[in-house]
């Protein structure tokens, strides 16, 4: 007599205790999949932005234009147009994250570590 060694057959058979560990991690299985693939497009967006907007800076004689374009959707601008926003505000928002440091200051410590 041969045991039956079916993949189905040892999971009706194992006791409730070892079918509930497996369905948990056949659960984080798949939630961890899914937020693989998730990340997957999230970050070749944001590359694909990136390569958009960098394109668009260095192609740019004048810088008008496309400032106008980030600052006309500042809510949906992400990743390297929105870096360029902040360091254009900067003194907006240097009150706003450094609000005890005074603003000659902040651009000494910018000017020194671009040094």
């Amino acid at each position: 007599m041969t045991p039956d060694l079916s993949f189905m057959h040892l999971i009706m058979n194992a006791s409730l205790t070892v079918q509930c560990v497996m369905l948990a991690l056949l659960i984080a299985s798949l939630v961890s999949w899914s937020m693989i693939f998730t990340k997957r497009v999230v970050l070749g967006r944001a590359r694909e932005e990136a390569d958009n907007f960098e394109d668009q800076f260095w192609s740019s004689e004048d810088l008008g234009p496309l400032y106008n374009r980030i600052t006309a959707r500042r809510d949906a601008a992400t990743g390297m147009a929105r870096m360029k926003d902040v360091g254009v505000h900067k003194p907006l928002y240097s009150g706003l994250f450094l609000p005890d440091v005074p603003p000659e200051k902040l651009d000494a410590a910018i000017d020194h570590s671009l040094a």
